[in-house]
């Protein structure tokens, strides 16, 4: 196969199967940025400025041109409401019960995931077993969206009895991501008294990664420690038991 050669790496499977193992090793849709560090992995492609988005284009691309199935990868961003038709609410309630999972409390406190990418929410989730509380902001800084969702856990939290609350918070390494994190973790600390924890990506994690000059929690997940590890290592750390 050509390096770097974007259109016959779709054309040719490589990352329709890579889309299916990650899939399958974290029970969710991967983010096209999680295939894409997996391809730098094994060096498909080069490591430059523009090979993320030469993927996303051509990506798009062979979609058109029905070469590449959509429905496969996470969507990021975007949010539509509707309605259900009145005979299937009930079956709609049913499931839902069904497949809730009360929160679970860390040693009495409530501990939340917020994740930087909103398309690696269900990933963070499944790798919890829906323990505890997930969100995103969407890889931005939304202070309004932050203050709603702060409110919602601090009611959780008395719902729940728990003596506090903690962020656990996963974003990249890179300036943006540096950016992101310094506004979350004072701005919690300082509006509602919430402390956040940095859990990945951290500057030691990128270097030994082998990214130095920046590795974003997709990365960090699908290539650095693979969904399965990552999904182990963080229960451990948050002390949640996990089924294998």
């Amino acid at each position: 196969m050509t390096y770097n050669n974007y259109k016959q790496i779709i054309r040719s499977g490589t990352l329709l199967d890579i889309v299916k193992d990650l899939t399958a090793q974290s029970g969710a849709k991967p983010t096209l940025r999680s295939c894409y560090y997996v391809l730098l992995d094994r060096k498909l492609i080069a490591p430059n400025k523009t090979a993320y988005d030469c993927l996303d284009k051509s990506l798009t691309d062979e979609r058109d041109a029905g070469n590449f199935p959509y429905g496969l990868l996470a969507p990021e961003g975007g949010t539509s409401y509707h309605g259900l038709p009145i005979d299937r609410l009930e079956e709609y309630i049913e499931k839902i019960r069904n497949q809730n999972i009360e929160p679970v409390l860390i040693d009495g406190i409530l501990t939340a995931v917020m994740v930087e990418k909103s398309g690696l929410v269900d990933t963070v989730y499944q790798a919890v077993g829906g323990q505890v509380p997930v969100a995103s902001s969407g890889g931005m800084i939304r202070k309004e969206w932050a203050c709603n969702w702060a409110h919602e856990m601090i009611e959780l939290s008395h719902e729940l009895g728990a003596s506090g609350i903690e962020i656990i918070f996963l974003g990249d390494y890179d300036e943006g991501g540096q950016h992101i994190k310094r506004n979350n973790v004072d701005w919690f600390s300082w509006h509602f008294g919430i402390d956040v924890d940095v859990y990945a990506v951290t500057r030691d994690q990128a270097i030994e990664a082998g990214y130095p000059d920046g590795l974003h929690i997709d990365g960090y997940i699908a290539v650095a420690r693979t969904p399965e590890v990552f999904a182990r290592e963080l229960c451990e750390y948050l002390g949640l038991e996990r089924e294998t």
